[in-house]
């Protein structure tokens, strides 16, 4: 069933029943804001405030952020050391061990994968100076966004007794000399099934390593994540090509080592970022979403507030409904009202030159759901506010060059790269680090949506065999394989 006038009551406003700009009524897409000034993530801070913010989330027992070593860790241990009849000798010692193991700089450093979800936001820039507020909520809508990869929104951690009677000491002291609520996601985005399964099965991997290794490792497989997930969500916003594409693989992208040059030639000019996902595209995303949002909430079940989906989900989803001639004039009407609406509402915000780049759309008629769809998309993007170009540009490419995205070839020609220690990373992530010949592990790789060509795979190679961590071991003497262990 289509809900028209449920779609009107979202979307009308005021006695003038002006079109309401806005979106995320109906479906939550990607962790991103219209306004940069009260949410934004990028090189400014760590990833680490991310990491605290979704351990948080995932704990079976409340925790605050320590935000402050003395406050929040010295002086409750040492209060409980004190309830426990500790020795003042004995206090003192353990104070100087764990101060030596969880202290740098002043601040807070977890030594143990159990202390993870005490992580606060990072709102200190790399220079060591204070942030705005924008960047802890825009590391809390990245937290968000990473529980959304998680179906059913919990991983189910057990948090067992830690045998280490020095960790499990602090952990009880802090569990009883603060008062935590639980941490929940205010919000829940959509995320691509796939990737939700190959984020569970990855993130659950990472955690049964030794604690040295998950401390290592765990900003940066969140991080990938978070980019990956972005990436591939952003290609299925495109009604005019993408309207029947499969939602249960990635899109091939292509990548380099960050120490490779991109010439023209290169497919990672050529199958990259710029070329799949240019600026042009990127910049409409405001547009995109509200298209989506928009049928989102003409298409969802009374009963059932759950988004319906992407453009495969909701094709699948409307053409339960017959396009008949009713329908057909209910879905022109939408589109004239929403034409009209958000037409007037853009010229009204525009001035100058820019009033003549204001496309007219004039051919409003539909004779297909995938007709209402693309036109309906078209209106959004066209009149998409001209300040929101830039805004959703940047905050996409803001996230991926904090260590995905660089600018090439001096015209700020941005490429996707992989440094050693992400490339190593993922390698012991697909093989689980097994020993596999390297045709297969380019193979996994495209399964994340990661090609590299033959210039690259040599470097790969080159790489390897530095570390020495490539065998040339087979019959014929000519296969390669490769084994990383973390």
């Amino acid at each position: 069933m289509i809900y028209f006038q449920r779609f009107y009551e979202k979307y009308r406003y005021g006695e003038d029943e002006k079109i309401s700009d806005s979106f995320h009524e109906g479906i939550n897409i990607l962790p991103f804001t219209a306004n940069p000034a009260t949410s934004n993530f990028d090189n400014t801070c760590s990833i680490k405030g991310i990491t605290g913010e979704f351990f948080r989330y995932n704990s079976q027992v409340p925790a605050n952020p320590v935000l402050d070593y003395t406050t929040y860790i010295e002086e409750f241990v040492v209060n409980y050391l004190r309830q426990k009849e500790l020795s003042k000798d004995g206090i003192e010692k353990f104070k100087l061990i764990m101060k030596d193991l969880m202290c740098t700089d002043g601040n807070f450093v977890p030594f143990n994968s159990s202390f993870l979800k005490y992580i606060p936001l990072d709102m200190v820039s790399k220079k060591g100076s204070p942030v705005l507020s924008k960047y802890g909520s825009g590391q809390k809508k990245l937290a968000e966004y990473l529980m959304s990869l998680i179906p059913n929104s919990s991983l189910n951690l057990k948090e067992e007794e830690n045998r280490n009677v020095f960790c499990h000491t602090i952990q009880e002291a802090l569990e009883q000399q603060t008062q935590a609520s639980p941490s929940k996601p205010e919000t829940s985005y959509y995320v691509l099934p796939f990737i939700q399964q190959q984020f569970v099965n990855d993130i659950k991997w990472l955690l049964q390593k030794k604690d040295y290794v998950v401390l290592k490792y765990i900003d940066m497989l969140l991080y990938f994540y978070a980019c990956y997930s972005i990436t591939q969500t952003i290609f299925r916003l495109d009604a005019a090509n993408k309207l029947n594409d499969s939602l249960e693989n990635p899109e091939s992208l292509y990548f380099i080592l960050d120490n490779e040059s991109a010439s023209e030639r290169r497919d990672v000019v050529k199958q990259g970022w710029a070329t799949k996902l240019p600026s042009e595209y990127v910049s409409k995303l405001y547009g995109r979403m509200q298209a989506v949002d928009m049928l989102n909430i003409l298409l969802m079940d009374n009963e059932n507030t759950k988004p319906i989906g992407l453009y495969k989900n909701l094709l699948d989803k409307i053409k339960e409904t017959p396009f008949d001639y009713e329908i057909k004039n209910q879905c022109e009407k939408l589109l004239e009202y929403c034409k009209i609406g958000k037409y007037n509402a853009l010229k009204k915000r525009t001035s100058g030159k820019k009033v003549d780049e204001i496309k007219v759309i004039s051919d409003l008629s539909v004779n297909s759901y995938e007709d209402f769809f693309k036109k309906l998309e078209s209106i959004c993007k066209s009149y998409q506010s001209f300040e929101y170009h830039g805004r959703m540009l940047s905050r996409v490419q803001n996230l991926l060059k904090v260590r995905l995205l660089q600018t090439r070839r001096g015209r700020g020609f941005p490429v996707l790269v992989l440094d050693n220690d992400m490339l190593t990373f993922l390698i012991a992530m697909i093989t689980r680090e097994q020993r596999f010949k390297l045709k297969k592990l380019y193979q996994r790789f495209k399964e994340y949506g990661i090609c590299f060509d033959l210039h690259t795979k040599q470097a790969i190679e080159a790489q390897l065999l530095k570390l020495n961590l490539l065998e040339r071991r087979s019959d014929s003497g000519e296969a390669q394989y490769v084994r990383i262990i973390l």
